[in-house]
């Protein structure tokens, strides 16, 4: 007669530990969340977590932050696999390229730049990949972002030849770009590298498309 009690204490056992088990891996997904969120601190990019499989949804700037943070959470410990759902902005109406930007691009000459017989220019910033275009900055300050221009002007970045002939120039944390370039999309690699930089106001584009 005690048979039937050795069984039902034995069931409700396994179903006790199968009820802490489940409750184990409950605290286990949400910790491994908040570990996460702690990590990517993004405001936009919405996190789930399911017996280790980690869903990321939501809008990043960039296909480089994109990777950044799908890199990021799969190199994370206790995640078993990543639904990587997220979305790139488009670029801003406006701004070349496929680097968002809140620096804004305007087609045409802007404010006239002064002559510059009058005054004493820093020495130009020499580009080791460019050693034809001219990058010219009217401060020291300037100068500070016509070398973060620099460091973004590399051949994989705008394709060799291009940027001769061409002249940059940053005054007052504006940046003019003059000259010609062979084609529209070696135009927009130009603006694309400028803007990576950062640090100035606005972009002025004269550059002519040969």
């Amino acid at each position: 007669m005690k048979a039937p009690n050795v069984v039902y204490v034995v069931v409700s056992s396994l179903l006790l530990g199968a009820g802490c088990a489940s409750d184990s891996l409950h605290e286990s997904d949400r910790g491994l969340e908040g570990t996460l969120r702690s990590q990517l601190d993004q405001r936009e990019v919405h996190i789930e977590v399911h017996r280790g499989i980690v869903t990321l949804t939501g809008k990043v700037r960039t296909e480089e932050d994109r990777q950044r943070i799908d890199y990021l959470v799969r190199n994370t410990s206790g995640v078993v696999a990543v639904k990587d759902e997220l979305q790139v902005r488009l670029p801003s109406p406006g701004v070349y390229g496929a680097y968002p930007s809140a620096i804004p691009v305007h087609v045409g000459p802007g404010p006239d730049l002064p002559p510059t017989g009058s005054i004493t220019l820093p020495p130009p910033v020499v580009v080791p990949d460019y050693p034809r275009l001219k990058l010219q900055a009217w401060t020291d300050s300037d100068g500070i972002i016509a070398s973060r221009i620099s460091r973004q002007l590399t051949p994989e970045a705008v394709p060799r030849g291009t940027l001769e002939g061409v002249t940059i120039t940053v005054r007052s944390g504006v940046v003019y770009l003059q000259g010609k370039v062979d084609t529209q999309g070696e135009r927009e690699a130009l603006i694309y590298a400028v803007q990576r930089a950062g640090g100035m106001s606005a972009i002025y584009d004269q550059l002519q498309v040969q």
